[in-house]
Parts: structure tokens; C-alpha cells; sequence
């Protein structure tokens, strides 16, 4: 309600029914001040397991009302989204929220409270201050971007393989480009020589008129 005591909660919980949680809970003081409300990384009330949350605001008769309701990110659509976001080989995908915990991975779900520290320090410490950049991780070089998500306080993360990334540079395709080059290259030079042969013919055959 608008003093933020729980008026119902599913799972039932009923010990927490009447109690003011607003305090540990940024995101749904927020929604009592009434502002829609996306969380970070939270326990859930309900099920003490980690869990990313939404809070809305609405006018009743009785007054403010606020719909609150958390999820497993790792166990909803997202999480098969994270691991189809890129098609490059040995990608890594991370959701992460403003205090850098993983709400969700394109590997196994995160454990309770892991950071992307923990996970990867040195990617950790790009993705403070870059958008995107290159970096040397212990399976070899790296490329990542980063993108803030519109309405919550959460951060996409991608890391792929250098290796992988530009595998179309190094490899068999960079010799059939230099290739397809090459010939356009032929071609031309072709052409220039076939017109530049039927303008030759053309004078010759006008000089040839003119002197008879």
C-alpha cells in the first residue's frame, strides 16, 4: 500500500503479510513515491532466492496501490535469448545490473550474487569506464561491447574471441576477396585494352579513308 506494508503475496507468505519492506527495497519505495520501477539483482521475499523485479504504481479508492513481481531472469525467455544473442563461436553474453551482479548469462545461470568480477576481473574493470574495446583474457584476446537497457538499471555485455571475430580476415575468405579483386582488377584491365584497341582500329581505318 502507499505506506509499503504488503497487503498479498504470492507464493503465500503470510508472515510477512502487514510488514514495511520498502526500506531494503529501492526500487519499490520508488513505486511508492510513484514511479515505475525496474530492480537490480534482489533476494526475492517470497522465495529467498535471487531475482530481478518491476514495481507499478496505481490509484484506488483506497489509495496508492503498487504491483510488484520478481523472476528468475535465467528461467524465463531471456535466458535462452542471452545464449542466441550472437552467432560467433566461444561468444559470451552477461546481463548485468548497477552493482555489476549477473542477472543473467548466456553460460549457466549465475550463481546467488555473482559479479562479473568473479567472473571475468579484467572485463570487469573495461566495462566501468568503456562502451566497448579489446582486452587480453586468459583464453586469448577479446572484443566486447557494452549497452545500458532503456528503463532499468541493467547493462548488456558482450565478449567474443578476437580469433573468431576476424577469423573472415585472416582466413580462406581474405584470399578468395583478394582474389575476387584481383579479377575485377584483370577485367578491367581488359577492357581498357579491347577499347583501347577499337579506338587504335578506328584511327588508323579514318587515316587509311582520308588518304584515299
Amino acid at each position: 500500500d502507499q505506506s509499503g506494508a504488503l497487503l498479498a503475496v504470492v507464493p503465500s507468505a503470510t508472515t510477512l503479510l502487514g510488514r514495511i519492506i520498502i526500506g531494503p527495497y529501492p526500487y519499490l519505495a520508488a513505486a511508492v513515491a510513484g514511479r515505475v520501477a525496474v530492480s537490480n539483482g534482489v533476494p526475492s521475499a517470497a522465495l529467498s532466492h535471487p531475482a530481478v523485479a518491476f514495481a507499478v504504481p496505481f490509484r484506488t479508492s483506497s489509495g496508492l496501490r503498487v504491483l510488484s513481481g520478481g523472476f528468475d531472469v535465467s528461467q524465463t525467455p531471456l535466458g535462452a535469448y542471452m545464449s542466441h544473442l550472437v552467432v560467433i563461436p566461444g561468444h559470451r553474453v552477461f546481463l548485468i545490473d548497477a552493482t555489476g551482479t549477473v542477472i543473467a548469462s548466456s553460460g549457466p545461470a549465475p550463481r546467488p550474487g555473482e559479479t562479473l568480477r568473479q567472473v571475468d576481473r579484467s572485463l570487469a574493470t573495461l566495462v566501468a569506464t568503456h562502451a566497448a574495446g579489446s582486452y587480453a583474457a586468459p583464453q586469448g584476446r577479446q572484443s566486447f561491447f557494452s549497452a545500458d537497457v532503456d528503463g532499468t538499471p541493467w547493462r548488456i555485455v558482450v565478449a567474443v574471441p578476437d580469433a573468431q571475430l576476424y577469423s573472415s580476415l585472416d582466413g580462406p575468405a581474405k584470399w578468395l576477396t583478394w582474389a575476387a579483386v584481383g579479377l575485377l582488377a584483370l577485367a578491367g584491365l581488359v577492357i581498357i585494352w579491347l577499347v583501347a584497341g577499337l579506338l587504335g582500329g578506328r584511327a588508323r581505318l579514318a587515316v587509311l579513308n582520308g588518304e584515299l
